[in-house]
């Protein structure tokens, strides 16, 4: 405040009266300094608008640096562009708070959009910045042309907003390394979908400014991922991987065959590749040698390695294979291959020699080929069934849920009259008498390792976690405000993961009970979720038509999967990686590889049926590549994953009603399934599992292990048969494994064996 000795003064000079100089030194800058702000302020010029911006950033007197500020307000808001962009300097390179705050509390026009996006995140005005910059792609270029202090500033706004995804690419795109690019990469199947299209574009970019990582990256996507995009771009511009193993096996999927034929020529990188890659690429390595006929690398590869194609090759690669030796009429090369694959493939393949009535040429083998040309003839017209179940011992009543511990030694069954129900696996004896929990209706259940700990969800939205060895109850977790549908542990089995009609999924410490996060899933009821093997995905289904995908532990949406058509009620996870199946209203089950989005097959559930019925419960088998699917009708139907098909001639049809649970064990031997006639069956699937394993792969006691079966068992005569003739596969096979050491071709067009 001016005293009033000041104000005479004032006017003194204001006249001309009297010399400035007589005011104090510190009252003459001030005054000078507003003057000259109130100047600059007039003259709108380019410079004086700099020279504002620097006062309201440097000016050591508080009420210069606001007049400053003020004036460039006062002028942005007049609708000067230089004073609009000189703010947002200030506010977002400089991190000025003042400035923020005159933003925030001005009607300023943004200069351009990346403005407005870049200033909504620094300030925390998160609607605005996801409005502005949905796919971060303005947000993006600024950071990378920006000053180091710039990026700072926003990478610290960029965490408290949660973009831990966004802020891993653009470090690691910064930094450029091999390393940090295929860490990105490995990370790729867990990004949101804007985020995959944004790192796909900058290692695009890079690439072609002669980025090695970035081209490397590029190929690599196409081989974890089957991007289609990575492929053609890579093809176009001749990019490959700089490590020799990589760089052929991206030639042999991408079918650039001069390329791959030149690198390796005897294909022992190829071989390499197959032995060290996951189920899912090994695979797809198969279907690629099948298609293009490049097969040779087969034979290169070690006994261990050889017995894993074996195990990998689908339905649909033996369907193929069999067809093409049959049209090129390959007997010699069809009975040298049935002395090595599955049962239940050398049973079509005998078929086939005795229809054109073909003998094996030599002497030593005509004996054992007619053994098993009459055990085809008599007793394997059919497909192998499965054992008559074991009924296990339970109460009167109807068990709605089943669960498995993860070690496969106890089994649980939750009920409608309160009561849970133990056995032991796979004798199927009852461990301890059944117990009550507090609530009726026990809907979904999830049971840790050595059966120690029991989550359970009944009907009145409540959680409770047992002690189960004691049938105790240590905690009751509330959070839902409707049923709860479905209860899965994490693969650690530190956590649980829940969901049902109230639309929410929640993620519990186990057994502690602590909710550790809440994600509403923004579309209504959920009716069942799923695991990946590795706990890095979670996949939901629900009243929505869409299979929605999760990533853990941050609980965000990497991507949605359309395809169903109304509500979908069912959802498994492949316990092997990457395969989802779900069931929906419109009556039709789908094939998903839930890290890149894509549907792989479509089922009809009803095409082998003339009425139609409805599937209660799906699993997915972790060592076949079989779907198990119980109906309402009380049936249990198995289809081949890669075709589509109907594995069993005739359903299992034991029920009576509806099963309203199927679980199986870990180790995929026991199949349990519970109806609403009051039953829980224990199936053994040691036969049908015996009919598809490579005969090759037999232990050596796996011929007497049959016989034991075959002498003592409790077994019908489709079983008989096609243990008796698995037995003598595997007896003939032993033989011959001492009488012929090396792998030999089995020419068979576009997909050759080489045994």
């Amino acid at each position: 405040m001016y005293e009033l000795i000041d104000f005479e003064l004032f006017f003194q000079i204001l006249n001309g009266s009297a010399d400035p100089n007589k005011l104090q030194p510190d009252l003459l800058r001030l005054l000078l300094s507003k003057g000259i702000v109130l100047s600059l302020r007039e003259d709108r010029g380019a410079e004086a608008i700099t020279l504002l911006e620097k006062t309201a950033l440097l000016s050591p007197l508080t009420q210069i640096q606001d007049l400053a500020l003020q004036s460039l307000v006062d002028l942005a808001v007049a609708d000067t562009p230089l004073a609009s962009q000189a703010i947002y300097r200030l506010a977002i390179e400089q991190n000025f708070v003042a400035a923020q705050l005159a933003i925030e509390q001005s009607n300023i026009r943004f200069a351009d959009q990346t403005t407005e996006a870049v200033f909504a995140l620094i300030v925390g005005n998160l609607d605005l910045f996801q409005k502005t910059d949905p796919d971060l792609k303005l947000l993006t270029n600024y950071f990378l042309s920006a000053e180091r202090a710039i990026q700072q500033v926003i990478l610290d706004a960029a965490n408290k907003a949660h973009l831990k995804n966004w802020t891993q690419i653009v470090q690691g795109i910064q930094e450029g390394s091999f390393e940090s690019i295929h860490d990105l990469v490995q990370c790729y199947s867990l990004y949101l979908d804007h985020e995959r299209a944004l790192l796909f574009s900058l290692l695009e970019k890079m690439a072609e400014q002669g980025s090695l990582p970035a081209q490397d990256a590029i190929c690599e996507l196409f081989i974890e991922t089957e991007n289609p995009q990575a492929r053609a771009i890579a093809y176009d511009k001749a990019y490959a991987p700089q490590e020799a193993i990589q760089r052929a096996l991206f030639y042999f999927l991408s079918n650039n065959w001069p390329e791959y034929e030149r690198l390796d020529f005897n294909s022992t990188l190829l071989c390499t590749a197959y032995e060290n890659a996951n189920a899912h690429l090994r695979r797809r390595i198969l279907s690629t040698s099948r298609y293009s006929g490049q097969t040779e690398w087969l034979g290169l590869l070690s006994t261990g390695s050889h017995l894993r194609w074996l195990r990998d090759m689908s339905d649909a690669d033996w369907e193929h294979t069999l067809q093409r030796l049959k049209e090129s009429n390959k007997w010699e090369e069809l009975w040298q291959l049935a002395q090595s694959a599955p049962p239940i493939w050398d049973a079509n393949i005998l078929k086939i020699l005795d229809t054109v009535g073909w003998v094996p040429s030599r002497d030593e083998e005509k004996n054992e080929f007619n053994i098993l040309i009459d055990l085809i003839r008599e007793g394997l017209q059919t497909p192998p069934e499965i054992r008559s179940p074991k009924r296990l011992e339970n109460p009167p009543g109807n068990a709605a849920c089943l669960a498995f511990s993860p070690d496969g030694r106890h089994l649980v069954a939750g009920r409608s009259d309160a009561l849970i129900c133990h056995w032991q696996i796979p004798d199927g004896h009852v461990y301890a008498a059944p117990w009550s929990t507090p609530d009726p209706q026990t809907r979904t259940m999830a049971l840790s390792s050595g059966a120690e700990y029991l989550a359970a969800a009944s009907g009145d939205n409540y959680l409770r976690i047992y002690y189960l060895p004691e049938g105790k109850l240590i905690k009751t977790l509330a959070g839902h405000t409707n049923q709860i549908r479905s209860i899965i542990l994490l693969p650690d089995e530190r956590s649980m993961i829940s969901g049902g009609f109230d639309g929410s999924i929640r993620i519990w410490r186990f057994p502690q009970g602590s909710e550790v996060k809440s994600i509403e899933a923004g579309y209504g009821e959920l009716f069942a979720l799923a695991i990946s093997p590795e706990g890095h995905f979670l996949l939901t289904c629900g009243v929505d038509p869409a299979i929605r995908v999760w990533s853990l532990p941050d609980g965000q949406l990497v991507r949605k999967m359309d395809g169903h058509i109304g509500t979908v009620t069912c959802l498994v996870a492949s316990p092997s990686g990457q395969i989802a199946a779900s069931y929906g209203r419109d009556q039709t089950i789908r094939i998903w590889n839930y890290q890149s989005g894509r549907q792989l097959t479509q089922i009809d559930p009803n095409a082998s049926s003339n009425t139609s019925t409805k599937i209660t419960s799906l699993l997915i088998h972790p060592n076949e590549q079989v779907l198990i699917g119980a109906t309402d009708n009380g049936l249990i139907k198995l289809w081949s994953i890669s075709t589509g098909k109907e594995i069993l001639s005739n359903p299992l049809m034991v029920h009576q009603k509806l099963i309203n649970s199927l679980a199986l064990s870990p180790n995929g031997e026991s199949l349990v399934s519970s109806s609403q006639d009051g039953t829980i069956l224990l199936w053994n699937l040691d036969t049908f599992l015996t009919s598809r394993q490579p005969v090759e792969s037999a232990r050596t006691d796996s011929a007497d292990h049959i016989q034991e079966k075959l002498n003592h068992g409790a077994i019908n005569i489709n079983e008989k048969n096609w243990l008796t003739f698995s037995m003598e596969l595997i007896r003939w096979r032993q033989r011959f494994d001492v009488e012929v050491g090396d792998f030999h071709p089995i020419q068979a067009g576009e997909f050759d064996i080489e045994l």
